[in-house]
């Protein structure tokens, strides 16, 4: 049976919390209101394994690229190097050319993972719908976080970012420039 709802109801943060308790495994897509977008997130026993948001569903390449472990053309290079352009394949091919090694891949990919999933935290409303047993498909590389920690930075991510907010004057004024201004100030 799926578990859906809306976060005006369910913050991302319940939601979260309800999955990491009860250990659950499956698949959380989110359709965010007012062109925030749309989200993926899989659960393997409570913990986060992959997430993607606005359908993008990004190679290992380009997920390296993002995260500063690969330049553009090193991973164009990988991936014209690559007979099957699977994440794993990718992967193998850049640790056995020496130009990664298994740990910058997981922790690059765990990067990009808890970066997608701190945007999230910023959606006040969207329908939510979790489908239990879903996995994301095989050839994905996925790394397993812990969602207690994630839930604990994405809502002081969320705090700080209210509290910036109270202190920046609002950007939607516009600004009057002074023909003159004084010499004085």
């Amino acid at each position: 049976m799926a578990l859906k709802g809306n976060l005006k109801d369910v913050s991302l943060h319940q939601l979260l919390n309800l999955i990491y308790l009860a250990h659950k495994t499956g698949a959380l897509a989110v359709q965010g209101d007012s062109g925030d977008g749309n989200a993926h997130l899989y659960f393997k026993e409570g913990k986060l394994i992959q997430a993607s948001l606005n359908g993008q569903v990004t190679r290992l390449t380009d997920i390296m690229v993002k995260v500063g472990k690969l330049t553009a053309d090193q991973a164009k290079a990988v991936r014209s190097r690559s007979k099957v352009d699977t994440d794993k394949e990718l992967g193998l091919l850049m640790i056995q050319s020496g130009i990664l090694s298994q740990t910058d891949i997981i922790q690059g990919v765990k990067n990009y993972l808890l970066e997608s999933v701190y945007q999230l935290f910023t959606w006040r409303a969207g329908a939510f719908r979790f489908e239990s047993n879903i996995l994301p498909p095989e050839e994905r590389i996925t790394v397993a976080v812990n969602l207690d920690h994630l839930i604990i930075e994405g809502n002081r991510r969320v705090q700080e970012w209210e509290h910036l907010r109270g202190e920046l004057p609002d950007l939607d004024v516009p600004l009057k420039l002074v023909e003159r201004p004084s010499a004085s100030l």
